[in-house]
C-alpha cells in the first residue's frame, strides 16, 4: 500500500482569478485609503515635520502606524531630511 498524494491546490491567484494577491502590502502611497481619524493624525504629523520638531509614534501592532507614516510621506511636498527609528519589541 503506497502513499497517495493529494493534488496540489491552485494558488490563491489562480483559484480566484486575481492578477496579484489581494491584500499585499506593496501598494503605492497614493493608493492608500485612510479613515478620517487617521487623516487627522497625518495632518498633525505633517505639521510637526514641517516645524522640524520631534515626534514619537507608538501603537499596538497592526494599529496603522506604518500606513500613517506612508501617508505622511505621500503628502509632504518638500523634501525634509529626517531620521526614522523603529523599536520592535520581541
Amino acid at each position: 500500500m503506497g502513499l497517495r498524494r493529494r493534488p496540489m491546490p491552485p494558488s490563491i491567484e489562480e483559484y480566484f482569478g486575481f492578477d496579484t494577491l489581494p491584500f499585499h502590502k506593496a501598494i503605492d502611497d497614493d493608493e492608500l485609503w485612510l479613515p478620517e481619524s487617521k487623516r487627522q493624525i497625518v495632518d498633525a504629523i505633517c505639521r510637526v515635520v514641517e516645524r522640524r520638531q520631534n515626534l514619537v509614534l507608538t501603537g499596538e501592532p497592526g494599529a496603522g502606524m506604518t500606513c500613517v507614516l506612508r501617508a505622511v510621506r505621500h503628502h509632504q511636498t518638500a523634501v525634509i531630511p529626517c531620521r526614522v527609528s523603529a523599536f520592535l519589541p520581541s
